[in-house]
This record gives C-alpha cells, sequence and structure tokens, in this order.
C-alpha cells in the first residue's frame, strides 16, 4: 500500500495515532473537524468528527479524548492538552497493509488477522485483535439475523465489517 495517508496500522489511521494530543488533532484536520457529543450507557461526553460517509452519513472518523485531571476545561470540554484514546473508522478507503476494513468480510479478517476475541463489546459485535490494539466492528444485524449464539465459529464469513476501533 503506498499511500500511508489511508493506512490502518496500530495505534495508527493515516495521519492520525492514539495518544495523539487534541491540538495536534486541531492543527492537523483545522475546520473540518467537528467537536460532537456521544452518549453511551446514560453518559454523554465530547468527541470531535472529520467528514461523513454512507447513507447515515456518520463521520469518516470519530476521535475520542481522554483528559487527565486539570486537562480539560470548567465545562469538561477537552483542552489541547488532552489525548485521543480510541479512534472509530467508518471510511472504506482506509485498510491495513493486508487490506482489511471497513467492508471486508469476517471471513477474510478470520483468514487474515490473529482474533483474540468475537463477541460483544460496548461498541456492538467485534472480531478483536489486540495484538494491532483494533477492534473490527461486524454487522450485527447480518449476525442475528442466523439466529445463532455469538461465537467465532458462528459467524458466517460473509459478515461485512461496518467499521474499525483502534485503542490503547
Amino acid at each position: 500500500m503506498a499511500d500511508t495517508s489511508l493506512l490502518l496500522a496500530p495505534g495508527r489511521v493515516g495521519n492520525v495515532r492514539v495518544g495523539m494530543r487534541v491540538g495536534e488533532v486541531r492543527a492537523l484536520f483545522g475546520p473540518a473537524l467537528r467537536e460532537v457529543t456521544l452518549a453511551r450507557g446514560g453518559e454523554e461526553y465530547p468527541a470531535f468528527a472529520v467528514g461523513r460517509v454512507g447513507r447515515e452519513k456518520l463521520p469518516a472518523l470519530l476521535l475520542e479524548p481522554l483528559c487527565d485531571n486539570g486537562d480539560d476545561d470548567a465545562t469538561g470540554a477537552p483542552t489541547d492538552r488532552c489525548r485521543i484514546w480510541r479512534i472509530t473508522v467508518r471510511d472504506p478507503r482506509y485498510r491495513t497493509a493486508t487490506g482489511l476494513g471497513v467492508g471486508s468480510r469476517y471471513g477474510d479478517v478470520r483468514l487474515g488477522a490473529p482474533l483474540t476475541f468475537v463477541g460483544p463489546t460496548p461498541m456492538g459485535l467485534a472480531a478483536t485483535v489486540e495484538a494491532w490494539q483494533m477492534n473490527l466492528l461486524l454487522d450485527a444485524d447480518a449476525v442475528e439475523a442466523r439466529h445463532l449464539p455469538v461465537r467465532r465459529e458462528t459467524i458466517h464469513d460473509t459478515v461485512r465489517v461496518t467499521g474499525v476501533q483502534l485503542y490503547r
């Protein structure tokens, strides 16, 4: 893969890395970076979005900051000192060196990645590759349609990856 700006690698999505300071992210994306609010588990927290993809217009990249004590401002918003701890990719142009990414089939993931876990996560159904610090989010609707228990061996090879998460 010659274009490293679209490369998914451990801790890295193109030019963005897990652990990058929010100030660096703001400088990299400029006005294309949008502040958004995420809601999970009844809690709301800030994040940053870049671009839009698909019919649902999901963020192409979703960057979640984590602030040490005192690094956020008085309202709880992340300052430039906070760091990105998780990146979710929905843009199918981003790929690993072996070609895996959004749109890949589970069968290709199973054969091409050292999976350590397959099952439900807080972000949905995922195939986890700990060595790559990566969750490949799977189309849960396609899996549930088969009415089988969710296990590595019951997920059909044609189920698609709908997102990729990199974490630290």
